[in-house]
């Protein structure tokens, strides 16, 4: 089991593309500070195996344009669902298109070569843009509003983590695996992002 692996919340996105990554990691800057007392809640991005690992509790998805056309994305995103994991989407591109009434229609093809629950799977995305998605454009913001969404984002994450302890009825030493910060590190391994 890697730091990565036991950690709770994982971000999800098209790893295709540097500028993606890029705006992944300034994102995960600007959050450390909130996650500084509690390590194993820190999301990261995980370079190596883009697999969603067991312990995700919440997975901050990255959401640039054609995301959801992509069966490796859809695949993790079929994990995540069967997981009942919290989907906090976060727009790092203008051109996304927020899941409309033909979402579903437009990509049930897709799901269903990955799964036998296709309908499942693309209600559980259209859902988690009931509540207002995060906007993040680190091209186009300055680093106080950058900071200002940071933010937003680790009240949130911070909110789903206090509701899900209260839910599980756990002392907060039970669920929390016993690390320290110096164990895991914002960049995971950066020797296989891909060149644009």
């Amino acid at each position: 089991l890697t730091a990565c692996d036991s950690r709770s919340t994982a971000v999800m996105l098209d790893q295709s593309k540097v500028s993606n990554l890029a705006a992944g990691y300034i994102l995960l800057q600007l959050l450390h500070p909130h996650f500084a007392h509690k390590p194993e809640a820190m999301p990261f991005i995980h370079v190596r195996n883009p697999d969603v690992p067991d312990a995700t509790k919440a997975v901050l998805l990255l959401c640039t344009r054609g995301i959801f056309q992509q069966s490796n994305i859809l695949r993790r995103l079929v994990k995540v669902a069967k997981m009942r994991a919290r989907l906090l989407p976060v727009l790092i591109d203008e051109e996304f298109q927020i899941p409309n009434l033909t979402f579903q229609q437009d990509h049930i093809a897709a799901a269903e070569m990955l799964t036998e629950e296709p309908q499942m799977v693309l209600q559980y995305i259209k859902d988690a843009f009931k509540e207002i998605a995060i906007v993040f454009y680190p091209l186009q913001y300055s680093e106080e509003i950058l900071a200002a969404r940071a933010d937003e984002v680790a009240s949130r994450l911070l909110k789903w983590r206090q509701k899900l302890l209260r839910d599980m009825k756990l002392p907060l030493q039970q669920f929390d695996s016993s690390c320290n910060l110096s164990s895991f590190s914002v960049l995971d391994d950066l020797s296989e992002i891909p060149e644009e």
